[in-house]
């Protein structure tokens, strides 16, 4: 007799990786249960980020939007 047995990982939010950062970028809010210092790291973040015509840009070390 055999058994199989199927791991299958948690689903992962539907949500892009990039979220938080337009959320901060247009609300300031942050997400929900997070702790100071990861509030400290998404500000960080997000400075490195603009958002021009709806449109999520990365800003590179001498200004040029990637």
């Amino acid at each position: 007799e055999c058994v199989y047995y199927i791991e299958t990982r948690p689903a992962l939010s539907e949500c892009p990786w990039y979220t938080d950062i337009i959320n901060y970028i247009i609300d300031h809010t942050y997400p929900e249960a997070v702790t100071p210092q990861q509030r400290r790291r998404l500000r960080i973040i997000v400075a490195k980020y603009v958002i021009i015509e709806q449109v999520l840009y990365r800003k590179a070390f001498d200004g040029m939007l990637l």
